[in-house]
Parts: structure tokens; C-alpha cells; sequence
């Protein structure tokens, strides 16, 4: 079941992201891939979607976006700190 995004939101995102000639990618999760499905079908996605991953468990977050598995383990991975350490990972990475 994909989750409720608001494409509009989506559509100006994309279109800020390419005017100012800026990029994003995505750390996934409990969305498991749907951003990257949703970005990467917007208009001319190339020009401003790098990719993602969707690391779905701790030890996949652990091994690919150094997520430190004692504190992710500690909140079943979900937390402030977890989400910036996702997305922190995923920056550099691409």
C-alpha cells in the first residue's frame, strides 16, 4: 500500500531542487523506496535525483549507512539521531 504523499509538495520540491540547481537523495526506511519511486517519476528527474537506498533492517543500516547499531537497537531504529545519521550517510555516499 503506498503511503499518502502530496505530489504537489513532491512537484514543487523537484522544481525548487532544479532552479536552484541542487540535488537530493534518499534514505529510506519505513517508506521502503516509495520516495525514490515518486521522485524518480517527476519531470525531468535526472536533473535533480541522485538515487537512494532502502536499508529496511538495523544490521543493513548499520553495514551501509553507519548507523551505530547500540542507540538504533536501543529504539528499534527509530529516532532523531538514526535519521540523521541515515541521511548524513546517504549524502556522502552519492
Amino acid at each position: 500500500m503506498l503511503a499518502n504523499f502530496d505530489l504537489d509538495l513532491l512537484k514543487h520540491v523537484s522544481e525548487k531542487l532544479m532552479k536552484e540547481k541542487q540535488t537530493v537523495a534518499v534514505a529510506e526506511s519505513v517508506t521502503s523506496g516509495q520516495l525514490q519511486f515518486l521522485f524518480s517519476n517527476m519531470p525531468d528527474a535526472a536533473q535533480f535525483f541522485q538515487g537512494g537506498i532502502t536499508p529496511y533492517n538495523l544490521g543493513q543500516k548499520t553495514k551501509h549507512l553507519d548507523v551505530e547499531p547500540l542507540h538504533a537497537a536501543r529504539v528499534n531504529c527509530v529516532s532523531e539521531r538514526v535519521a540523521i545519521e541515515m541521511a548524513s550517510s546517504v549524502a556522502f555516499f552519492f
